[in-house]
């Protein structure tokens, strides 16, 4: 019984740490939040004379990727280059990115399909072309004005790869629950958070599109992989190199969620067990490079890594406050504690994220209703252990 006693206080005990995380992520992107980041004044600098490479893999993009273009191409600077990679297409999508004047590169190997391979190939290709800076947008992307120029000065002022923000949209008529649930959701992971970090001066996971690197850092990274949480995996592999990304709200990404119930489900089963795949493999590394190398950067790093999908974390505290009440029943330690402090955390957060970016979105009824059932559908966290996903799909869009 004390073995039981002692497994259910370190478990409780490292949820509530990562709860009590979580609360201080958001409540340091509230003291940020005064800031309008998507109208200050920007004078560029570096950028005006760098010349940057925008590289856009595509698979069967055919019809967002003339959107995506027209987004981008009002911001190159005269020495620029876009770069689309159609890979393993099988639809128009090289026809109409050659409309556009933009170099095409074509790329056929059905062996090993997903963006990380795509991205190895475009940065092959440009090698040695004189770029100073490497971004990336997905080719379902829009790209909003002044991002090209914001992204190159930040990844040449610093070094660093920099991170812009990425939106995720409702379809403009559904009214969906489910669907107002996940723009909330998505706002709270790639907004509130690692606008947490940076005002604690911390990094930020790469997140898929709206990323630079100044351009000779990739010319040796492990691209070519079939991780499906590809980007996740590049920010943290450089980050133990030395150079963490660093989040750039300033420069705002967009794209629409898919319009299928069915695919978007595909698709968080895909980055949530891609998640939990790199939480297993690079805890470990960023807790040993913290110890040796001192940089609290890779600590930061850890800790955000260790925090779930926020309704897996929600369904884990729930299930511990349910047992440790049980175990109370029968021994005199008050177990039940930690986990009761954890749920009431992440409560708390919730409702300070929903202050900050959810009201406009969802209503706090449709919230709750929309994270029952969503909890009651929480198959697919347990899958990661019976069937992970360990494929690249792509996204189909209407």
């Amino acid at each position: 019984m004390e073995i039981i006693v002692m497994l259910f206080w370190i478990i409780s005990a490292l949820f509530a740490l990562l709860a009590f995380f979580l609360f201080l992520e958001i409540l340091s992107a509230a003291c940020a939040a005064t800031r309008s980041y998507s109208h200050g004044v920007f004078t560029p600098k570096l950028a005006l004379d760098a010349r940057a490479v925008i590289l856009v893999p595509a698979h069967n993009e055919e019809k967002v990727i003339g959107d995506t273009l027209e987004s981008i191409l009002p911001q190159l600077r005269n020495r620029d280059e876009v770069v689309v990679v159609a890979d393993n297409c099988t639809d128009n999508t090289k026809a109409l990115a050659e409309k556009f004047g933009v170099t095409v590169i074509e790329r056929n190997d059905v062996h090993k399909r997903g963006k990380g391979y795509a991205l190895d190939f475009a940065v092959n290709h440009i090698k040695g072309q004189g770029f100073d800076a490497i971004l990336m947008i997905d080719a379902d992307c829009i790209v909003e004005p002044g991002c090209r120029d914001r992204l190159v000065e930040e990844t040449l002022s610093t070094g660093r790869p920099i991170q812009c923000l990425y939106l995720m949209r409702g379809s403009k008529d559904s009214l969906a629950t489910s669907q107002k649930v996940s723009e909330f959701a998505w706002l709270i992971k790639n907004k509130l958070r690692p606008l947490g970090l940076l005002k604690l001066k911390g990094p930020c996971h790469l997140m898929g599109t709206g990323m630079a690197f100044p351009a000779k850092m990739l010319y040796d990274a492990d691209l070519a992989n079939g991780c499906i949480v590809e980007d996740m995996k590049l920010g943290l592999d450089l980050a133990i190199a030395g150079t963490p990304p660093k989040f750039l709200p300033d420069a705002i990404v967009w794209s629409r969620f898919p319009d299928s119930e069915m695919v978007s489900e595909g698709q968080k089963s895909r980055w949530i067990h891609g998640h939990l795949e790199m939480i297993l493999l690079y805890v470990p590394k960023l807790l040993k490079n913290f110890i040796v190398k001192r940089d609290v950067n890779l600590l930061l790093l850890c800790f955000e890594l260790l925090v779930p999908p926020l309704v897996f974390m929600l369904l884990i505290s729930f299930a511990l406050l349910f047992v440790t009440l049980l175990l109370s029943l029968f021994i005199s330690v008050s177990l039940y504690i930690l986990p009761m402090l954890s749920v009431c955390l992440i409560g708390l957060t919730l409702f300070i994220a929903w202050l900050l970016e959810g009201r406009h979105i969802i209503s706090m009824s449709e919230l709750l209703n929309g994270l029952i059932s969503k909890l009651r559908s929480s198959s697919v966290y347990l899958t990661f252990f019976t069937g992970r996903r360990k494929d690249w799909n792509k996204t189909s869009r209407k």
